[in-house]
């Protein structure tokens, strides 16, 4: 519906420069032109594919977290080294 027909549904004039100091010039703070280019960036992380691959990704981690978790049951855990090493694959 928005993809061929959003000339319809534009974001209110007044609310515009509001959205645009809280979150920048994006999809959700932008009409008309603006508002295509910004979809067209935005539908390439949506596709099924790439969804898939991150699903995979996400399960390889969220693993990976709980067998960390899993081996110092009761101590502190340094986050930020966990995730640090999570995120890079190191």
């Amino acid at each position: 519906m928005l993809a061929g027909n959003f000339e319809n549904y534009p974001k209110a004039d007044f609310l515009l420069p509001v959205l645009q100091d809280l979150i920048g010039r994006g999809i959700f703070s932008v009409n008309g032109e603006d508002w295509i280019l910004q979809r067209k960036a935005a539908s390439n992380a949506f596709r099924v594919r790439d969804i898939k691959h991150s699903l995979d990704v996400f399960r390889r981690v969220a693993h990976d977290l709980i067998a960390v978790m899993d081996a110092h049951e009761g101590q502190e855990v340094d986050m930020v080294s966990v995730w640090g090493v999570l995120s890079c694959g190191c």
